[in-house]
């Protein structure tokens, strides 16, 4: 597990020009991930793919279950669930 000390935002794991956003945020729990460009990939797939239908969003812009407070270890769930892509 990472140190996370604040809100997190990690959109370049490997140093590379980022292609998502993928934030969590400590005060609410909620993660958001977002997609700088269109056609990329599908931001609302991604979450329902881990989270189930009650994450939801859009092509460009989703986010984790409203009223669900997520986890560090959730966070990097997702970032694993996209570098495999």
């Amino acid at each position: 597990t990472r140190d996370w000390s604040s809100d997190v935002c990690s959109s370049d794991l490997a140093e590379k020009t980022a292609k998502a956003v993928v934030c969590l945020n400590n005060a609410t729990g909620a993660i958001t991930l977002s997609y700088a460009d269109a056609g990329t990939g599908n931001a609302r797939q991604a979450v329902q793919a881990l989270w189930g239908p009650e994450a939801g969003g859009h092509e460009g812009i989703a986010g984790s279950p409203r009223g669900r407070k997520m986890t560090e270890t959730e966070l990097e769930d997702l970032i694993a669930y996209l570098l495999a892509k």
